[in-house]
């Protein structure tokens, strides 16, 4: 299996490097807090930190990252249809 990069992986590459904004090629949980605060989804960086730190080391490398994101994906869509039929949309 190759190693996901920018080039294999272009869509996740960008949200990861928008997020990692010191660069260092890991998100740690101050800068996911700060990006899920930007999204409104503040209550949901643990939750989102757990789900994305495969080794648990407390630091999301891109690997972890792009193995996440479809579990994330998914979770997102499925709240927004849960929301959806809540409010009869």
């Amino acid at each position: 299996m190759t190693t996901p990069n920018k080039e294999t992986h272009p869509r996740e590459w960008a949200i990861f490097s928008s997020i990692d904004v010191d660069d260092d090629g890991k998100v740690d949980k101050t800068e996911l807090m700060t990006a899920c605060r930007e999204m409104g989804l503040g209550d949901k960086t643990h939750s989102l930190a757990d789900t994305l730190d495969a080794n648990h080391d407390g630091l999301v490398d891109f690997t972890e990252f792009v193995a996440g994101f479809s579990t994330v994906a998914s979770m997102t869509a499925a709240s927004i249809l849960v929301f959806s039929a809540a409010s009869g949309a």
